[in-house]
């Protein structure tokens, strides 16, 4: 039986960067939010020839994407993919020495119009689902709502906060989880998470 091995492909505003990155790879972690929080990855690479922080330094904003194949996971010539979340790049560290180098990903970008800007606003007698919809709509982002409830709710107000923290507010009022999947994908689940991409 052939060995199962893991195989990591590294995408950098749609292009395969694998190639170019292998040779310098440490790490890859990834972590999956059970809760409201944004998905996160973070790549980790020796740099001792200081090519990163250079002609290879990575665009704060530029979207990242990881995809693991694993070869022969399920018998001899049979792999399996998985196409972890879109990612956009939002920090950077160098450290010296070591010369390690780390990109920090998020799943939703701190600038979109879910996080970017504090407003006012209320909404009368709607459903969760509609509030949901027209928050998704302004921000630019698609929604799943997938909850087997659908509350009425009388009032509720968003006071000088951003779209984000309103919607994670009526979610923990009504039981519910909010979850990033990808940088332009909003999903309502309830309870339980029950989304497990990046899970090997």
């Amino acid at each position: 039986m052939d060995t199962r091995r893991l195989e990591v492909k590294i995408f950098i505003n749609n292009k395969d960067a694998t190639q170019d990155l292998s040779p310098y790879l440490k790490s890859i972690s990834f972590e999956d939010s059970m809760e409201s929080e944004s998905d996160t990855a973070q790549i980790e690479l020796a740099d001792r020839e200081r090519l990163f922080i250079g002609d290879w330094f990575p665009e704060l904003g530029s979207t990242l994407q990881i995809t693991l194949v694993k070869h022969n996971w399920l018998g001899d010539n049979q792999d399996e993919t998985l196409d972890l979340n879109d990612f956009e790049i939002d920090e950077i560290e160098c450290s010296l020495p070591p010369s390690i180098f780390k990109i920090k990903a998020v799943s939703i970008s701190e600038n979109s119009g879910l996080r970017q800007h504090d407003e006012s606003k209320a909404f009368e007698n709607v459903r969760l689902s509609e509030i949901a919809a027209q928050v998704a709509k302004d921000s630019g982002v698609e929604l799943f709502y997938e909850a087997t409830d659908d509350p009425l709710i009388k009032r509720a107000e968003q006071g000088e906060q951003s779209r984000l923290a309103f919607l994670e507010k009526l979610c923990k009022k009504y039981y519910l989880t909010l979850n990033f999947v990808t940088v332009l994908t909003l999903l309502f689940m309830y309870g339980n998470i029950l989304h497990m991409k990046g899970v090997v």
